[in-house]
């Protein structure tokens, strides 16, 4: 638990979800009483709690966002490493943060990243490598990069990592980008080949709430009502025209997903495989069959 306390600085951004930072911070305190705990918090008033002795408390202005937030956080830290931390996570026996330390320690790696369990039970899938093709950047959770130090290499995790402090100081998250942050957030490690990992054997759960935006229900309001300015934003920032994900959101094949990763794994293989020859042929026979229908059907509407 010293080694905890000592190198590690758990933050959290949250907005108008007190009752979920609080069961958070409860599970914090169970496993460890001694972790330093950063929370900024957005919301129109603040947190009506206790916080204890060891708990750093700030409330700003109004929606200051997700990753002004958490740059914020990271400013206060004064430990080596920093645990980020959703507001709808709890901890849990299997949420070992010395684990993700000794890889930190003994590693070149600037971030490792755990398991995350939807309702404590559901594995969710989504790490992986990313690509841009046609001006698409795909995260695709079915390709993995090269063994490093002992180590898998990824371009992108979930946000259940511990990172090097001065990683997230050098690369922070974009302060533009009040949703939408996570893949222009990767995308920018990447470029500057910041080395990533994840390790099977810490998980924490994850409790969230539905995604249908209730009339009193501020946080799913906004995040709701301004998705679709933030995705924009965020593909503007990377320099495509969209970004999508590859893979099964839970432990599993994804069927249409696994199609398209196969159908841009052929294009980038070579012309003498009769094997991607093959695969090739078929998706660009399909691809022909479906502009020829999109061009009848606008033909009809016309």
């Amino acid at each position: 638990m010293d080694k905890v306390s000592q190198k590690v600085t758990a933050i959290i951004k949250t907005f108008e979800r007190p009752e979920k930072v609080i069961c958070l911070h409860k599970s914090i305190r169970k496993f460890y009483p001694h972790l330093r705990v950063i929370i900024i918090d957005d919301s129109k008033r603040p947190i009506n709690y206790a916080w204890d002795n060891g708990t750093e408390y700030t409330h700003t202005s109004y929606d200051i966002g997700l990753s002004a937030g958490r740059n914020m956080a990271v400013g206060m830290a004064s430990t080596p490493y920093v645990l980020l931390l959703d507001d709808d996570f709890l901890f849990t026996e299997e949420t070992k943060i010395e684990f993700f330390i000794d890889v930190l320690d003994s590693t070149g790696f600037h971030i490792v990243a755990g398991n995350v369990l939807d309702c404590g039970k559901k594995k969710l899938i989504f790490r992986g490598m990313m690509n841009v093709k046609d001006n698409i950047l795909y995260l695709n959770s079915y390709q993995r990069g090269k063994d490093f130090e002992g180590h898998i290499k990824y371009d992108f995790v979930l946000n259940f990592f511990l990172a090097r402090t001065k990683t997230l100081l050098d690369y922070p998250w974009d302060d533009a980008l009040k949703i939408r942050e996570h893949e222009a957030f990767f995308w920018n490690l990447k470029q500057h080949n910041i080395p990533i990992t994840a390790i099977s054997n810490v998980s924490i759960s994850h409790f969230p709430t539905s995604d249908i935006a209730g009339e009193k229900d501020e946080y799913f309001v906004k995040r709701v009502e301004r998705m679709k300015y933030y995705h924009a934003l965020a593909c503007q920032k990377i320099g495509v025209n969209d970004f999508r994900s590859l893979g099964a959101k839970y432990q599993g094949i994804g069927i249409k997903h696994f199609l398209i990763y196969i159908r841009l794994l052929s294009e980038e293989k070579s012309n003498h495989s009769i094997f991607w020859n093959i695969f090739r042929c078929v998706f660009s026979f399909e691809k022909n069959i479906r502009q020829h229908a999109e061009r009848a059907t606008g033909k009809r509407r016309a």
